[in-house]
């Protein structure tokens, strides 16, 4: 039997193991250990935390280096908890970890395109924790819906319970990381598919069954609960074929490889006097003004928008950006002697032009022979035509009708090209209706509270086909909206798409509450 004090000394000395990549992290912990220890006057023994060492965690490729420092602990099994608060780390700009971490055999297979360094710490819990050992992880929300993570959550369904998922929904839990969004997730190794898990908020969190926290093929992780008639109204949705993937294409925009000067470039090119925010390929209506070009250059400059000009219905119209259209393949046989004005604006980023590292179309080849006047992707899409734009990230459906020359960046896709009977008209009333805005935020993907509209989620969202008059009403309507929005012609859309899903009046009803709540 032993005293409070006693008990809390011998957990501190016997059964709390600690990591850290930095000593001074486990050196922090010892005084806080000291303080705790302090505040229940016991008296710090002078090796305290003896169970503790700074190094990799993810290292050793045929075990754990955990397993090389505890063995005592994995001849019981592994630990009966294990937290960790990961690193966020990306493989943009850090493509030496990630090429050593390929080069490792316990981690070549798990790491994604684009895949983040914490989800690896995710299997190291898998590995570590002994069966209905608990494992908490403090991370952002993102490997909840990301592509790059579907194989982490198709073995996390598989292999682990949820015991609670945390939403902190915004709120700053991080001093320096204003505005992450923060998710605790607590799992239970090899726990029973029956217990109840409770989802949600800070406050107000509900129980969640395990069969329904992995949503479609993608195991989309489901973090906030989900009332029961708005459960039902997606799955109705859900059984709708086909999806915009079979009846229409879906593209992102192109890829200048320098729509303009950044800080790093300042930095890198100190000699050149850029100052950040000069136009490159992207130039503003100043810019493109004080070069003074003949109307053969005029013709090379197309009506450039960013995501942010686009709203439901109906995008931005007049352009405030212009791109110069010089890209290769496309203009490989272009006479540039035509274009002196435009070519001595960019020779004046040559060396920023020239140290561009892609290889798109060949791009690379053109860079070595010092050609650094072509943009890198131009895309096999008619920039020119009617189309339905979207912005990668918002808050809200947006998908806008754009008639004409509408040029853009990659954070913007495009639908084009849809297929009898289907109508961009049609499209555009289905898809900025209440109930795809719930099927996007619980089906598609998100960064915290952003619908993240890449071409995934949106070749996944339900097409139905429909009477031509039913279709016809629509597209009468969306061109309404587009010409003039209205709330009530708004509403006549929700009531034919909630028709055409056969909602019942509580599941309407859920869809509508869902969007009004989420626009406050």
């Amino acid at each position: 039997n032993y005293s409070l004090k006693e008990l809390l000394l011998f957990i501190v000395q016997h059964n709390l193991y600690a990591a850290d990549l930095r000593p001074q992290a486990l050196e922090n912990l010892r005084r806080r250990i000291s303080l705790t220890l302090f505040d229940y006057g016991i008296k710090p023994p002078q090796k305290l935390l003896p169970h503790s060492f700074a190094g990799d965690a993810l290292a050793g490729n045929k075990c754990s280096v955990f397993k090389m420092h505890f063995p005592e602990v994995f001849k019981q099994g592994g630990f009966d908890l294990f937290l960790v608060n990961p690193p966020y780390v990306g493989q943009k700009n850090n493509r030496e970890l990630f090429e050593s971490l390929r080069k490792n055999k316990r981690w070549q297979t798990k790491i994604a395109p684009k895949g983040d360094l914490l989800y690896l710490f995710f299997y190291l819990g898998l590995e570590l924790t002994r069966p209905q050992g608990l494992m908490g992880f403090i991370t952002t929300t993102y490997f909840t819906q990301a592509s790059s993570a579907i194989s982490l959550r198709k073995q996390l369904q598989a292999t682990t319970a949820c015991r609670q998922l945390l939403d902190f929904e915004g709120k700053r839990v991080f001093l320096q990381a204003p505005g992450q969004h923060t998710l605790l997730s607590i799992l239970e190794h090899t726990g029973q598919p029956s217990t109840p898990c409770i989802c949600g908020p800070l406050r107000g969190g509900t129980q969640f069954s395990q069969q329904d926290l992995y949503q479609g093929p993608d195991f989309l992780l489901q973090i906030r609960p989900i009332d029961d008639a708005l459960q039902l109204a997606l799955k109705k949705m859900a059984q709708i074929k086909p999806r915009l993937k079979a009846v229409a294409r879906v593209q992102n925009g192109l890829m200048s490889g320098c729509d303009k000067i950044s800080a790093a470039h300042v930095l890198k090119f100190p000699r050149h006097h850029l100052q950040k925010g000069m136009g490159v390929f992207v130039l503003s209506a100043k810019e493109k003004n004080n070069l003074f070009l003949s109307l053969t250059e005029e013709k090379k400059l197309k009506p450039f928008y960013k995501n942010s000009a686009i709203n439901a219905y109906r995008a931005q119209e007049t352009p405030t950006h212009f791109l110069i259209d010089f890209f290769y393949p496309n203009d490989r046989q272009t006479d540039f002697s035509q274009y002196p004005r435009l070519m001595q604006h960019l020779a004046r980023f040559k060396p920023v032009l020239l140290a561009r590292k892609q290889n798109n179309n060949g791009l690379d080849k053109q860079l070595m022979q010092g050609k650094y006047w072509f943009g890198a992707v131009r895309r096999k899409l008619d920039f020119e035509a009617e189309k339905i734009v979207v912005p990668h990230r918002a808050k809200r459906n947006l998908f806008a009708y754009a008639p004409g020359p509408w040029y853009a960046s990659s954070d913007v896709y495009f639908i084009t090209q849809p297929q009898a009977p289907y109508s961009l008209w049609y499209l555009l009333a289905l898809f900025n209706s209440a109930p795809y805005y719930a099927w996007l935020f619980y089906n598609g993907k998100r960064k915290g509270n952003l619908l993240e509209l890449y071409a995934q989620p949106l070749n996944q969202l339900p097409t139905p086909q429909v009477s031509p008059v039913v279709q016809r009403k629509l597209e009468k309507l969306a061109q309404a909206q587009y010409h003039h929005f209205s709330a009530e012609k708004q509403a006549q859309i929700e009531e034919l798409v909630a028709a055409i899903f056969n909602f019942s009046p509580e599941e309407k009803q859920a869809l509508f509450a869902f969007q009004q709540k989420d626009k406050k």
